[in-house]
C-alpha cells in the first residue's frame, strides 16, 4: 500500500463508492482492499482503515442530509425515498442535490 493508493481508496470511499469501485480508484483489486481492511499486523493498516472508516461514515452522513434536505423543501420526496430500493438512494440523493429549491 502506497501513500498514493490510500488517498485515492479513501477519496473514492468519501465520494460513497462501493469496496470494488475504491478499490479500481486505488489501482488494487476488491479482495486486496478487504485484506488491507482486516490486517492489523502494521500500524499504517489501522491508521488507513481509521481514515476508511471516516470516509464512509462521511459519505453516509453527506447522503442523508441530501436526503433530509429533499424531504424538508417538499414533503413528497419523502414517499419517493421511501419507494426507491437501498441500493439507489445514492442515485436519488444525488438527483436531489441538482434539483434546487
Amino acid at each position: 500500500m502506497t501513500n498514493a493508493r490510500a488517498r485515492k481508496i479513501i477519496a473514492a470511499a468519501c465520494d460513497g463508492a462501493s469496496v470494488p469501485a475504491c478499490a479500481a480508484a486505488g489501482g488494487v483489486t476488491p479482495n486486496t482492499l478487504k485484506s488491507w481492511l482486516r490486517r492489523k499486523d502494521h500500524p499504517a493498516f489501522t491508521i488507513f482503515q481509521g481514515h476508511y472508516a471516516d470516509a464512509v461514515t462521511y459519505a453516509t452522513l453527506a447522503t442523508l442530509k441530501v436526503i433530509a434536505d429533499g424531504v424538508a423543501s417538499d414533503p413528497k420526496h419523502a414517499v419517493r425515498i421511501s419507494r426507491q430500493p437501498l441500493h439507489r438512494e445514492l442515485e436519488y440523493a444525488a438527483a436531489l442535490s441538482s434539483v434546487g429549491p
